[in-house]
């Protein structure tokens, strides 16, 4: 059957998941150790605000790997900039955006399906 539908589709599917996942959404934004780790640390902790040198330090990540890690997650409407004292910017998880509560809510789900089972 896989087969037929191969042909049908004309889809190589060798390495097809591999190149599925990473690239899209969620593979872009769960797929990388870095990114995962920044997300994880703002879901937990959503109504504080953090500059990348906390991240870095909270997170166990060079700074380097952070701010591409946040403007990775600004992209997809998951973390937020909000104040700037003098030249440090402090960013957030945006529990505004609709990927936001998306996120906290399926977390939410995630972990009441796992304390009823």
């Amino acid at each position: 059957m896989l087969k037929i539908i191969n042909i049908i589709m004309d889809v190589n599917y060798e390495g097809y998941m591999d190149n599925a996942v990473s690239d899209s959404p969620f593979g872009i934004v769960l797929g990388n150790p870095s990114r995962t780790k920044v997300l994880f640390f703002l879901l937990l902790h959503p109504l504080h605000d953090y500059t990348t040198a906390e991240l870095s330090e909270y997170c166990d990540l060079c700074r380097q790997s952070v701010r591409p890690a946040l403007d990775t997650l600004m992209d997809y409407g998951l973390v937020t900039r909000t104040q700037k004292v003098g030249a440090t910017q402090y960013y957030r998880y945006d529990l505004k955006s609709k990927p936001g509560r998306l996120l906290i809510d399926f977390n939410l789900a995630i972990v009441d399906y796992s304390l009823k089972n």
